[in-house]
């Protein structure tokens, strides 16, 4: 997804030009070309291991880059958890389990339904255990029958043993997919990209850019205050923005019907950055919208 449309597109949009008209071309024939783990323990992947799967990665990453306006160098984790979007990988592994619980159950059709019958055998069945398939060469291992009955014998039984595809598939997205975090209301890619930086932890301020060795971060310290320059300094604290933030503040004790500084300083900036479940759609969408003003008021997170 070319980073030239986003200026023209609501965030909301460009993710959805994403799910539907780029996604598929990767998903397309993706539990083929899919490489299992051989040593994982658990069911979530640890980590992507040839280089063209990397490269497909890469794909993802930027298109979630340009639709939330992140730096270059933003956490991959951190930005996939704030979209709500599990990795390539992670998708591949569900889709590779979910088309694997539809032709045992289904057994359908036949050619691929006799190699997991092969694998079945009466004193694994209560636990829903397939024997693991011999494979000598590092290849083999990682293709898709002994790389998914492997990953199957990882599920429990009660996932295993669900009464639909949809119920299976559901259960593997609500473990495997990180919860989305809302930018609620706000239309304005700007606002969205100001809050973006500083939910990843790397912006203009001196801190987040210490953190990635930029030449001007300046021992991580505030210009203006000598203090450190992080999230809850430019937010709750910076001398630069002093009469601002007594108006953001006031504006925000009259959405929420108290006075805000009387919450810890990180419920404060969790709420100023991530909104509150405890509020309305509409509540949080005011709050973000004070914020973000406050935010391109300061032109603190401005890059020239």
């Amino acid at each position: 997804m070319g980073g030239r449309v986003k200026k023209w597109l609501h965030h909301k949009a460009l993710e959805t030009i994403w799910f539907v008209f780029n996604r598929p071309h990767l998903d397309y024939g993706d539990v083929v070309y899919d490489r299992g783990e051989i040593d994982r323990i658990g069911i979530l992947p640890v980590r992507i291991s040839p280089t063209s799967l990397k490269n497909i990665e890469t794909l993802q990453y930027e298109a979630a880059r340009n639709v939330t306006g992140a730096w270059k160098s933003t956490s991959r984790d951190k930005l996939y958890e704030n979209l709500g979007w599990e990795s390539l990988q992670q998708r591949r592994l569900i889709r590779r389990l979910s088309l694997f619980w539809e032709v045992k159950n289904s057994k359908f059709p036949n050619y691929l339904y006799q190699i997991i019958e092969k694998q079945s055998k009466p004193r694994l069945e209560n636990l829903g255990t397939l024997e693991e398939m011999p494979a000598g060469l590092v290849i083999h291992k990682l293709s898709f029958f002994p790389s998914t009955i492997r990953d199957w014998n990882r599920l429990d039984l009660e996932t295993k043993t669900s009464e639909s595809k949809k119920r299976f598939k559901g259960i593997l997205n609500n473990t495997i997919r990180p919860k989305k975090k809302s930018y609620f209301g706000l239309k304005d890619n700007n606002k969205v990209r100001y809050l973006t930086m500083l939910r990843m932890e790397l912006s203009p301020l001196k801190a987040h850019k210490m953190k990635r060795n930029f030449p001007d971060a300046n021992g991580g310290l505030c210009l203006t205050c000598g203090s450190e320059e992080h999230t809850k300094h430019f937010l709750l604290h910076c001398a630069s923005f002093r009469l601002s933030r007594t108006t953001l503040m006031q504006r925000i004790s009259e959405l929420i019907n108290f006075d805000i500084s009387t919450l810890p300083e990180n419920k404060i900036v969790s709420i100023f950055t991530n909104g509150d479940p405890q509020f309305t759609f509409a509540t949080n969408t005011m709050i973000l919208t004070e914020v973000t003003k406050f935010i391109s008021d300061s032109r603190r997170l401005d890059t020239f």
